[in-house]
């Protein structure tokens, strides 16, 4: 046996001990072989059956660790390097020996091999692979650490190794860990420490441990009476963070570092030798940051060290800050620090640049500043407050009119202009075999295309489907092969469902023609269909009364406890399935809103009518849906013989779909609730629609009746992916479709549906509004998503801008909501603050939800009261509304001193005004 059949034998065995002393034991011919041979084995390995089972992946494993110390062992260092990161040769888990076995065999290696190796593997790291269960990663961080070390190598300070050192060296004493002198500067250089460093927290007791957690071993490392290790200066470590500061980032990568900072506590002098730089954080830092160096600002100018310029950059960057938690902190220090330093002048002025702000009580404020030092102000500061309280509401221009004199009031502006949706023509159909062919091939590799291109993609299938027969059999034997496989089916939905049927039936009709083929040739006679292209004979077979009813048999039960909109899609496809090879659909949407164009409408059942083919029940259906409301006749009908068309005609005589009678109401459903804990049962109360529907169609029938479920998801099942397309289901009834989607909320309350593409849709269709809509949006607006929240601010202000929005039903369903506990309260004051900002016309919205949300006399105010209050003062001020509230008035809070009876008395006073 020769050298390199026993050392396969041992790496297909996975045995890595045996193959490490094998490997030990060869001379340099052999080690040559050895490298010969490596690549070619890994290559012909069957890299698609060993998933098959746990003991082929465990065996995979082993073998990968063994051809691993291979090539440590046997390999030059270019290629040793790359052999060792391969991606198909990854471990997923491994133990202490195997890893010092792969380790053992590289470190026989000459040492100019092993530096070199260890900076490549180094530079090769992969960043995300430096996380504490990436077993790959830790093997490959280690393997390069011990290369470096053994060598006396000056350590690679790239990113990520630095974070490998991290992870993986977190609970090494410092006096053990060569790195740690080397690496301590990169740590405030590297992308990513923070990140990965965020999870740290202190003990019970505020302090932070000096052997579990990187902060607490720089810590220890700062003190002077330290003596275990390397010492690190506390210059160093506040030059540090200061230096990640003024980088900047997102507030998660900087939160660690504002802890260290906080921990090194540092002394005035400290600061003050850092001063300018704290200064420039102040504008555009995170929060967190900003208040830190704010902080070492105050305790600065406290101890009289700071100067006339950097003092006045100071309360212009805090004053212009997006938190009003920052700005109220630079309105008292401003109050605090005008006598002491006589800049009466300078702090009034700054105070009057917030005259504008669209906070009330920020406003409020800087108004009580600047009147408070309105005797020690000269008359050209007085001269600019005055032009400043030009913007001031009438609640609080009498105030400094009384102190600095006259004021030449602005004109009110008028609210920002709000732009309904204009509907746009969707793409004509598709045009050609070859371009069938690549949108069908695209929408395979991507299962996100939105609704209106798969309704274009179903048409082309259908109409010209046959004629790529062959290209598509190629392409999914060769790229989705699942697609074909019988236990795949029941999954499959849209295009792809129609896929597979136009290659499963025609893989029949190429057995069909195979028969009579050989049935022909034993016979000794010529197969007529010889020469009839195939897509021809599939369309013959289609077209056959048979396959169209087998189709409906196979396909259609499989919906039967879908949601009704999606229901009626998927019987859509099974119908579409069932008419591949007609020259039209009828449902496919001529607009973005989901509309049928009725001429267009009209067209395609003349081109049917003259192929004499009949369309498929719920295509005809779905496409009456879809034509738009108010149409009661179109003449292009009238010469159209057919009984769909005068199905049609009476459709449209009799106005279309009725609208539904709803009915709306609280419902409460049992659920399960999963925890770490165990699971529990609870009984949430959800807002629901009820519906009943009298329709000559079967598809109108469905859609409008809508029964409460007695538990929990009960026949619905999951189809957030065909959500979307509910608006464009019932383009002309907005209300229904929020009923629908209430409905299926209630069973599927977590994720049952994507807001932030389902509510700008429902927004951009048509038709009447009213509760149910106001609670998909109340929903959208507290989701726990940010860009779901989006989404429902869009739709918000699509629907105001069509005068579509129910407001007032938005706000009679709040205060139920929150009883419920549907979403946090302070989640919706975010896009409240957005859709107010942008001009919404919201007035309604708070007078109704206000009565329900005011505690009790004497009762505290649930938590985002105040701020809410605060939004119906800037929408008051908005709309210029001066109609009282008679709830405000008999409310009595607890404390006239709190936040809430002063947002309240604030709005008190705007509805006032005359």
């Amino acid at each position: 046996m020769s050298v390199w059949e026993e050392l396969r034998e041992r790496i297909a065995a996975g045995n890595v001990a045996e193959t490490l002393k094998l490997l030990e034991s060869l001379d340099d011919a052999g080690r040559r072989e050895a490298a010969r041979e490596l690549p070619a084995y890994v290559r012909s390995r069957d890299d698609e059956s060993f998933w098959n089972s746990r003991r082929s992946i465990d065996l995979r494993n082993t073998q990968n660790l063994a051809l691993k110390a291979a090539g440590a062992a046997c390999l030059p260092p270019s290629a040793a390097a790359t052999w060792l990161t391969r991606r198909d040769l990854r471990v997923w888990q491994i133990d202490r020996r195997e890893r010092e076995a792969v380790l053992q065999a590289a470190s026989r290696r000459p040492d100019s091999w092993r530096a070199d190796v260890g900076r490549r593997i180094a530079g090769k790291l992969r960043l995300r692979e430096m996380e504490s269960w990436e077993r790959e990663g830790e093997l490959n961080w280690e393997l390069a650490a011990h290369l470096l070390v053994s060598t006396e190598e000056p350590p690679v300070t790239n990113d990520a190794f630095v974070i490998g050192w991290l992870v993986w060296r977190r609970t090494t004493p410092r006096g053990q860990d060569p790195f740690f002198p080397a690496f301590v500067p990169a740590i405030f250089e590297a992308e990513g420490v923070g990140a990965r460093l965020s999870d740290e927290r202190p003990e019970e007791n505020g302090t932070w441990s000096r052997t579990g957690t990187w902060l607490g071993k720089l810590l220890s490392a700062a003190e002077p009476a330290d003596s275990a290790g390397t010492p690190v200066s506390r210059e160093a470590l506040l030059d540090g963070c200061v230096r990640r500061f003024l980088r900047g980032g997102r507030p998660r990568d900087l939160a660690w570092f504002v802890r260290l900072h906080q921990a090194l506590e540092p002394s005035v002098e400290e600061s003050a030798g850092r001063i300018r730089d704290y200064v420039r954080l102040l504008p555009t830092a995170p929060p967190a940051v900003a208040e830190l160096a704010f902080a070492q600002v105050k305790a600065v100018n406290e101890q009289g060290s700071l100067d006339e310029g950097l003092f006045a950059e100071t309360a212009g960057a805090l004053l212009f800050r997006p938190e009003a938690k920052l700005v109220k902190a630079g309105l008292i220090w401003l109050d605090r620090t005008a006598r002491a330093r006589r800049n009466e002048n300078a702090v009034v002025a700054l105070a009057a640049g917030l005259f504008g702000h669209e906070q009330p009580d920020l406003r409020e404020r800087a108004v009580k500043l600047a009147v408070k030092y309105a005797g020690k102000v000269d008359p050209l500061t007085a001269e600019t407050v005055r032009e400043a309280a030009g913007v001031l509401p009438g609640t609080l221009l009498p105030l400094v009119v009384e102190a600095f004199g006259a004021v030449e009031t602005a004109e009110p502006e008028a609210p920002p202009a709000l732009y309904a949706p204009v509907p746009t023509d969707l793409p004509g159909p598709i045009s050609s075999p070859a371009e069938l062919f690549e949108e069908t091939v695209l929408h395979l590799r991507n299962h996100e295309m939105g609704w209106a291109e798969t309704e274009r993609l179903m048409a082309g299938l259908v109409t010209m489907g046959p004629s790529i027969i062959e290209e598509l059999q190629q392409y999914v034997h060769d790229h989705v092969p699942y697609l074909l496989n019988r236990s795949y089916a029941d999954h499959l939905f849209g295009a792809p469902f129609l896929v597979r049927i136009l290659l499963e039936w025609s893989t029949g009709v190429l057995r069909h023609a195979r028969h009579a083929r050989k049935k022909a040739k034993r016979e000794g006679r010529a197969d007529p269909d010889s020469r009839q292209p195939l897509h021809q004979r599939f369309i013959d077979a289609v077209a056959a009364a048979d396959h169209r009813r087998r189709v409906r048999s196979n396909h259609q039960q499989r919906g039967e406890k879908y949601p009704a909109p999606s229901r009626l899609l998927h019987l859509r496809f099974v119908d579409a399935a069932a008419h591949l090879g007609d020259p039209v659909l009828l449902a496919t949407p001529t607009s973005s809103t989901g509309h049928v164009d009725p001429d267009v409408f009209a067209a395609r059942l003349r081109m049917l009518e003259e192929a004499g083919a009949k369309p498929g029940t719920y295509d005809l259906e779905q496409a009456l849906l879809r034509l738009p409301g108010g149409v009661s006749r179109v003449p292009a009908l009238d010469g159209l013989a057919s009984p769909a068309a005068a199905l049609a005609r009476e459709w449209l005589a009799a106005g279309g779909l009725p609208a539904p009678e709803l009915t709306y109401g609280f419902t409460t459903i049992k659920r399960r609730r999963y925890s770490w804990s165990g699971t529990t049962w609870e009984e949430p109360s959800y807002f629901h629609a009820a519906s009943t529907c009298e329709s000559p169609l079967d598809s109108a029938r469905l859609l409008g009746t809508i029964a409460p479920p007695a538990k929990a998801g009960e026949g619905t099942g999951y189809h957030g992916a065909q959500i979307p397309w509910w608006p464009s289901v019932l383009p002309s009834h907005r209300e229904l479709t929020a009923a629908h989607l209430l409905h299926h909320a209630v069973s599927h309350a977590h994720g049952s549906y994507d807001p932030s593409t389902v509510l700008p849709a429902l927004a951009d269709a048509t038709g009447p509004t009213g509760p149910a809509t106001a609670a998909v949006l109340l929903h959208g607006l507290g989701a726990e998503n940010a860009a779901d929240r989006a989404g429902a601010v869009d739709a918000l202000l699509s629907f105001a801008a069509q005068d579509a929005l129910p407001a007032a039903d938005m706000g009679r369903l709040l205060p139920p909501f929150l009883e419920a506990e549907a979403f946090p309260f302070t989640r919706l004051l975010p896009p409240l603050t957005e859709a107010v900002r942008a001009g919404a016309p919201l007035w309604p919205f708070f007078a109704e939800a206000l009565p329900g949300l005011l505690p009790a006399s004497g009762a505290p105010a649930r938590s985002g009261l105040a701020p809410f209050l605060a939004l119906a003062t800037a929408t008051a001020e908005m709309h210029r509304v001066r109609t009282p509230l008679p709830a405000l008035s008999a409310w009595s809070p607890a404390s006239p001193a709190s936040r809430p009876a002063k947002e309240a008395a604030r709005l008190q006073r705007t509805l006032a005004l005359s």
